[in-house]
């Protein structure tokens, strides 16, 4: 759509149908259409249908993602992003789990369940939370509770959580990833 709107804009300048501005450099030109496009996409991601739980976590087009270096948990990254995982719940609903609970037989094992509740992995998120911690982003009264799973998986989304926070919270997440050793 970009592409074909551009293409009308040039066209109809050609033939004298809008009168472009005559002050205008190409750095310039670039940044409007980089503005244009990037609208245009933010307008298609905020009213497509499917994907809504990865709009949840990132809801803003453009948002910089940081990956860990293990291909092992950055792929159990992207299928969390993406609520594909082969944990029970989504194995379930994909028909490959004869299950949707958790081998703890606590609970569903969503990705959340997995992330912060299931007691299989106690040490390696006391671990994790802990981490997250001392960093400073939560205090002594509330660590548990401020650490959710979007914290977790987008923490750029969150006000509070600075580039430099974002960094440490990822770090803690891959750590945690790469201690339980579970293909997600």
């Amino acid at each position: 759509m970009a592409d074909r709107y551009a293409k009308e804009m040039t066209s109809n300048i050609l033939k004298g149908e809008i009168i472009a501005p005559r002050n205008i450099s190409v750095n310039d030109c670039y940044k409007i259409a980089s503005d244009i496009v990037h609208k245009l996409w933010q307008r298609c991601w905020d009213n497509e249908q499917k994907g809504r739980s990865t709009y949840d976590l990132i809801p803003v087009v453009g948002t910089k993602v940081i990956f860990p270096s293990k291909k092992f948990s950055g792929v159990a990254y992207c299928r969390m992003l993406l609520h594909d995982t082969m944990l029970n719940s989504d194995s379930y609903r994909a028909g490959t789990a004869d299950t949707p609970i958790c081998d703890c037989g606590h609970a569903l094992e969503t990705t959340e369940h997995f992330l912060l509740h299931c007691n299989r992995y106690e040490k390696e998120r006391k671990d994790m939370i802990d981490f997250i911690y001392h960093t400073g982003i939560t205090t002594k009264q509330n660590k548990s509770s401020i650490v959710t799973e979007a914290l977790l998986l987008s923490p750029s989304v969150h006000k509070s959580v600075n580039s430099r926070y974002n960094r440490i919270v990822k770090e803690a997440l891959f750590e945690f990833l790469d201690k339980v050793n579970r293909a997600i």
